[in-house]
């Protein structure tokens, strides 16, 4: 017997309510990341089945509205949104190998929809010369995202739109009835507002990618990072380098990255800028640090001042003594030794009084040496606008880390 509509319409509100009242429980980052590997090879095998299968002669004329476009677009975000919180996945999960991964998908995908385009330019050379100077056009480079390119395309247009606003405006203000004048106006504005949205989003995307490229290089350099080079000098290592140059690039980049759309998220890609610095940094000093335990005859020692050494020499001349008497000792009379060895224990506690206090001096001085090139390290690994940062910090708080003050001052003056 049919359900009349009104009951249909009873049993989804019940079924709804049911559902509302039973949420699914919330994935924990473990899940997700698990999810992703579950599913990694079928994503992988159907992106590329949906670029292959795709009519060539359709995809000239959607270009980037088709579906082998946007699908490859789909596996560029969720790389990016879990890129922004592999930092919540847990390190048994191997957030960093899942990450490599979809960046490969990425990069394949691109190169595979960049073949098929240049194939079907091949199989439809009319129809792709007659759509040559369209908008929605697929360009793809090796060394610049199909968003970089169209962010610097559209940049561009945006400029010569905006002398052109410019000339209208101007003609605008002589003849202020003049109705096609309104109109471009009016059209031009409209324009300017759409640009400006696009622009926002593709700058996010083409920083989004910018960001895990520079991940990837930097984990590329330490991995490469040889144990004596770090140890000799790890702020001098091309990892270092590296490092400090993409921190100016976000020093320089943070101003404009905070003027994109809300939606296009730009707190969570400075975040993510600064995150990759920073355990970039993390990990190359975790690295010289296993260096050193991996290489205890490499770790640096720092000369001892004249003081010590004076010491240390006048140990050894003890030494040397105690060691001549013992010898004597050995064939003085049986009368004399009682005395002898007396004096000789005097000299043995003097002696291990004074290698205690030595090794104890020794101790800390290398402690603070090593602790002054920690900083040393700090400041060559830091960027120009960190560094600016910390010296107006220092500026104002005089009573603070004396040891890097006086370190600044001597060896990294302004």
């Amino acid at each position: 017997m049919k359900k009349r509509l009104k009951d249909k319409l009873h049993a989804k509100k019940n079924a709804k309510q049911s559902a509302e009242e039973t949420p699914d429980a919330p994935i924990t980052p473990s899940q997700i990341a698990e999810k992703i590997r579950a599913g990694f090879d079928d994503l992988r095998a159907d992106l590329h089945k949906v670029i292959d299968r795709f009519d060539d002669e359709e995809l000239l004329r959607l270009g980037k509205e088709s579906a082998a476009y946007k699908d490859v677009v789909k596996i560029v975000e969720i790389r990016d949104q879990f890129f922004a919180h592999k930092n919540q996945i847990p390190a048994a999960d191997r957030p960093d190998e899942l990450v490599a991964d979809l960046n490969r998908v990425v990069k394949e995908a691109w190169q595979k929809l960049d073949e098929k385009w240049k194939s079907a330019e091949q199989h439809f050379p009319v129809l792709a010369e007659s759509l040559r100077n369209e908008w929605g056009n697929i360009k793809i480079e090796a060394d610049r995202s199909p968003f970089q390119i169209e962010l610097e395309e559209l940049k561009e247009n945006f400029e010569q739109a905006q002398i052109l606003r410019a000339q209208v405006g101007k003609a605008l203000e002589e003849n202020p009835d003049n109705p096609e004048a309104v109109a471009v106006v009016e059209e031009l504005d409209a324009a300017f507002e759409a640009g400006k949205r696009r622009m926002s989003k593709l700058t996010a995307q083409t920083f989004r990618q910018l960001i895990v490229n520079i991940y990837e290089e930097l984990n590329n350099d330490i991995a490469n990072t040889g144990d004596e080079a770090l140890i000799e000098s790890i702020a001098d290592t091309s990892a270092a380098y590296h490092i400090r140059q993409y921190a100016d690039v976000m020093a320089r980049s943070e101003p404009a990255l905070k003027n994109l759309h809300p939606n296009d998220k730009p707190e969570e890609i400075i975040t993510i800028f600064n995150r990759t610095i920073v355990e970039s940094r993390q990990k190359l000093k975790e690295k010289r640090a296993a260096a050193e335990a991996r290489n205890p005859r490499l770790k640096k020692e720092y000369p001892m001042d004249e003081s010590y050494n004076k010491a240390l020499a006048d140990l050894l001349e003890a030494i040397k003594t105690r060691d001549e008497m013992a010898e004597t000792l050995k064939i003085a009379p049986p009368e004399k030794r009682p005395e002898g060895l007396r004096l000789l224990q005097e000299m043995d506690k003097k002696i291990e009084g004074g290698e205690q206090l030595l090794a104890n001096e020794y101790q800390a001085f290398q402690n603070h040496a090593r602790a002054i090139d920690a900083l040393r390290d700090e400041v060559k690994l830091a960027s120009d606008e960190e560094l600016k940062h910390l010296r107006q910090f220092l500026k104002e708080n005089p009573a603070e880390m004396i040891d890097l003050q006086k370190l600044l001052a001597e060896e990294f003056p302004e």
